[in-house]
């Protein structure tokens, strides 16, 4: 009933049953965040959902120190949080297989995902997952949103669609950096 932080350079996996969820009844922010060098979180069979308030189910933020932490989600579940599903700003990802749908608001700066700051190359890999049925305001990128990204990232086989968008929002946006391949993504 409290939000996980995972931070302090610790390395953590949560593996979970099918059908195991992470949620939160209470308060203000993400269910679960990561942050500071060198921490990094791995998660397995988990859904993660139905947060309270903002500004997401999973939140990724830039350390304050020099290098970043790690979010790997695997087969994972990040549904009905109205802040938003995924925020990573700054962090090395891999999120495969897994579902990130109903996410987002009216009033919640993302929907689906949100990939921004990435300045310097390493594992960045959003491949394999089902974003569908997000929602925010209108100008909003609501099932991917990339902004400030400096590599070139491209991520593949993913199925983006039935994102709710309007006023000039799209499924899928923002950077130029930030690409699609073999993917299923409208309308």
């Amino acid at each position: 009933d409290e939000d996980v932080v995972i931070s302090n350079g610790r390395v953590v996996t949560f593996l979970a049953d099918p059908d195991a969820k992470l949620t939160r009844t209470r308060g203000n922010g993400a269910i679960l965040t990561v942050r500071d060098s060198g921490t990094s979180l791995s998660v397995y069979d988990l859904s993660i959902s139905d947060a309270p308030n903002s500004p997401s189910g999973i939140g990724c933020v830039i350390p304050t120190a020099s290098g970043a932490p790690s979010l790997k989600l695997a087969r994972v579940k990040v549904l009905r949080n109205p802040g938003g599903g995924i925020s990573i700003s700054g962090a090395q990802f891999s999120i495969t297989n897994s579902i990130i749908a109903a996410n987002g608001s009216g009033n919640s700066a993302l929907g689906g995902v949100q990939i921004n700051n990435i300045t310097v190359g390493g594992t960045h890999v959003l491949d394999f997952n089902t974003i569908t049925a997000n929602f925010g305001p209108a100008t909003i990128h609501t099932g991917v949103a990339c902004s400030t990204v400096i590599p070139p990232l491209t991520f593949s086989n993913n199925i983006i669609y039935a994102n709710i968008v309007s006023g000039g929002g799209a499924q899928v946006g923002g950077d130029v950096n930030c690409s699609t391949s073999y993917s299923d993504i409208g309308p």
